[in-house]
């Protein structure tokens, strides 16, 4: 089985920690508006591709200036068949602090936004070494990959169901959110991306109030649950609690 790990050339560091044995390592001549891994893999009767958007300190500010990456992340979905793309966020420890304090607040709007539009995952790293180790183990993963169910993790499966039903049921998955106060939140934002423009408009103080106002017949959304809202749409950590 061909596996070939395409590599961008600004993540061309990475190729010394990929071993020569099963995994054939290039630099990609197809240029995506940023940093990007993709691991090619030839199976006898599919093609199956995972593929790593690399966001760090020295790359980020691409992402928030950049009018060409939803035009980008557009063409590598569509460029793609059969494949599963994340984020990574790599860092170090020595940058931890900055990260989470200074960069993560500015891509956090964005990210949600890319993630839901997108079906992208987000993944944490701290350097090209760790990401390198991730990268073999998936490839052994697909390599031993032998029935459909073991290949969910890289293979897209069709779905069906209405937009506007499932931004009633994501907004109902949140603790204390009745389907009427849900009704209220899509009446003015009738879509995901909608709330988290909204988001991105408003000012930094203001956002986790923003949907306090709204009222669920003579009842308002209230402050609490606003926040909760706004969290559970923008936290990028797992563990938070609302």
């Amino acid at each position: 089985m061909k596996q070939i790990l395409y590599v961008d050339p600004s993540l061309s560091e990475i190729m010394n920690y990929i071993p020569e044995e099963g995994i054939t390592t290039e630099i990609t001549d197809r240029m995506y508006p940023f940093p990007t891994l993709i691991l090619w893999v030839r199976e006898t009767t599919s093609f199956n591709n995972l593929v790593w958007i690399i966001i760090s300190p020295s790359s980020y500010q691409r992402f928030l200036s950049s009018s060409r990456i939803e035009e980008g992340f557009s063409d590598l979905k569509s460029s793609l068949d059969n494949s599963k793309i994340s984020f990574i966020y790599q860092y170090s420890a020595r940058e931890k602090q900055n990260w989470k304090e200074n960069i993560q607040p500015q891509l956090q709007p964005l990210i949600a936004k890319w993630i839901f539009n997108f079906g992208f995952d987000l993944l944490e790293m701290e350097n090209l070494n760790e990401i390198s180790q991730y990268i073999i183990q998936a490839s052994s993963v697909l390599v031993n990959s032998k029935t459909s169910d073991d290949l969910q993790m890289i293979q897209k499966q069709p779905e069906r169901f209405h937009p506007h039903e499932t931004w009633v049921k994501f907004l109902t998955a949140i603790p204390q959110m009745s389907l009427a106060k849900a009704q209220a939140i899509i009446s003015k934002y009738p879509s995901l991306t909608s709330l988290l423009e909204a988001y991105e408009i408003a000012e930094a103080s203001k956002r986790e109030t923003l949907l306090m106002s709204l009222t669920a017949g003579s009842l308002p959304i209230g402050k609490a649950l606003s926040i909760k809202i706004y969290t559970y749409l923008t936290s990028l950590d797992p563990f938070t609690i609302l």
